[in-house]
């Protein structure tokens, strides 16, 4: 994958027009991907809800999960944001906090917009900064990098491949973009502090109950096999006779069968998957997927 290639060896080779050459691609990647099946899926891991290989994911050094949840303060300050922006009200009042603060002030005051060519200089002489590491600092990365592998295998076992070579790598870039904000031509162990803050934040941001999520679980199992069937066929309405029927693949059998069921059903009705079809009896007949969510997959 060119990608890949180039997010790992920082070059990429052209060959066009008669010319073969090999350029450097010193700059950073800023990505942004939607779920492939339209919802995020907290049981699957993120190259599947995205649909990318995991070995181009692990060359990004943080990752965040932006969650569109119902929250009431969020949404209407969400909701404010949107409509000031819609009606031009967001730059004048960004300059009115300025006026106020006083024209003599080069600071701007707390919750006030940043004017853009300020933040373009202060980005631009950033980028000048060219911090080293020092060598007593090596082995304080070093120890929180054996630490952080101990702990993920005592907590996941064989499961846990979530921190790797590369994360060691992306703490030494992350805390030399700390070192560069503060202008500074060395990284202190503050910057490697808060690189590890931003590493523990973004995984935790994916992963918050990690220990206790398993694909393996039935309650995945029986999901993806609805799923599958449901894509296969094309049909969006799915009978209990159908919902019985992957149950049975899955290998959901015992005494908790009927529960594992429910379980699924309301889990992933909870968040629009699909919604739950009963008959006026209030008794349980079937599942519906939206059909675009079908179509599309």
């Amino acid at each position: 994958m060119e990608q890949q290639t180039v997010m790992e060896q920082q070059t990429v080779s052209i060959a066009k027009a008669g010319i073969t050459t090999t350029l450097n691609t010193r700059t950073t990647i800023l990505a942004a991907a939607n779920p492939a099946y339209g919802r995020w899926n907290r049981r699957r891991s993120p190259g599947d809800n995205i649909n990318m290989p995991p070995a181009l994911l692990s060359r990004f050094d943080i990752m965040w999960l932006l969650l569109d949840e119902t929250d009431e303060q969020n949404d209407m300050r969400l909701a404010a944001h949107i409509i000031n922006v819609h009606q031009g009200r967001v730059g004048t009042a960004a300059a009115a906090a300025a006026a106020a603060a006083g024209s003599s002030s080069a600071v701007p005051p707390e919750g006030a917009l940043i004017p853009p060519r300020l933040l373009r200089a202060y980005i631009t002489l950033a980028r000048r900064q060219q911090p080293a590491i020092p060598q007593e600092l090596t082995d304080y990365v070093a120890a929180h990098y054996v630490e952080a592998r101990g702990q993920e295998a005592s907590e996941l076992g064989e499961r846990g491949a979530y921190i790797t070579p590369r994360t060691l790598m992306s703490i030494l870039r992350l805390s030399q973009a700390v070192a560069k904000l503060r202008f500074d031509d060395n990284v202190v162990r503050s910057d490697i502090d808060a690189a590890i803050a931003l590493m523990r934040a973004s995984q935790a941001s994916i992963e918050p109950e990690l220990a206790k999520r398993t694909r393996e679980d039935p309650v995945s199992r029986l999901y993806m096999a609805i799923k599958d069937w449901a894509v296969k066929m094309r049909t969006p309405l799915e009978p209990w006779e159908t919902i019985e029927s992957c149950a049975t693949n899955a290998v959901i059998t015992g005494d908790t069968r009927r529960d594992i069921i429910s379980a699924t059903l309301e889990e992933y009705a909870a968040i629009s998957v699909w919604i739950i079809k009963r008959d006026r009896q209030g008794r349980t007949v079937g599942v519906e997927f939206a059909e675009e969510d079908i179509a599309m997959a």
